[in-house]
């Protein structure tokens, strides 16, 4: 009768050990957990434990990200067609809304990146385009700190890699700038 007992005992430890799960959180990560399909928490680093069977997590890297955006075809004030590169730093500071409002978070912000570099040199003439160029980062960055908000994002960090002129127009600028010298 004894050993019927511990086999039951045994038993029921498999099924509990085999109902609950472990779930490590490292220091860069965080996670989402999941309740009968529903959103409960944000779980920090540490170990945590969750029911299997109603369940579920979800870990996501917080660590800062970068994101590149390679040439784009973009028109000046003035009507001089660009290509314009740039690069962005940037960070995942809320998990829940980063997954639970937008289906793809970094989709959402390149091209929140992409409209408002449009915007920005759809705005402005060439020539102060050349003249302020360290100036537009700092542009770009207020004009998409707001929307990456939204996203569960914080924008460190947005700065212009290259401006690129079209063939007939690089020969143009290389033949003022050698008639200003």
């Amino acid at each position: 009768m004894a050993w019927v007992l511990l086999v039951l005992i045994v038993v029921a430890l498999v099924v509990a050990l085999w109902l609950v799960e472990r779930v490590r959180v490292f220091e860069f990560e965080r996670a989402l957990r999941y309740r009968r399909g529903r959103f409960v928490d944000v779980l920090g680093p540490g170990q945590h434990w969750s029911f299997r069977p109603t369940t579920f997590v979800r870990k996501l890297d917080v660590r800062p990200r970068f994101v590149s955006i390679p040439g784009q075809e973009v028109l000046s004030a003035d009507g001089v067609g660009l290509r314009v590169s740039l690069a962005a730093e940037y960070e995942l500071t809320d998990p829940a809304r980063a997954i639970n409002n937008v289906e793809n978070f970094q989709e959402a912000l390149y091209v929140t990146i992409q409209l408002a570099l449009r915007q920005i040199v759809g705005e402005t003439p060439i020539d102060d385009l050349l003249d302020k160029r360290g100036e537009l980062g700092a542009r770009l960055l207020e004009l998409v700190a707001e929307p990456a908000q939204q996203l569960g994002l914080t924008v460190k960090q947005v700065e212009l890699k290259d401006i690129m002129f079209p063939g007939a127009l690089k020969k143009t600028f290389a033949q003022v700038v050698s008639a200003r010298k």
